[in-house]
């Protein structure tokens, strides 16, 4: 993969988690456990 793809690739769910999270849907904990494979 390209390093733009890879920097989406992260990006996008740091985006997603930082909008559940402004939300109050999730906590940091649940965020780590959704980040790793």
């Amino acid at each position: 993969m390209s390093q733009e793809k890879v920097l989406d690739f992260v990006r996008r769910p740091r985006e997603e988690y930082s909008a559940k999270f402004a939300a109050g849907e999730v906590t940091p904990p649940a965020f780590w456990q959704i980040k790793r494979p």
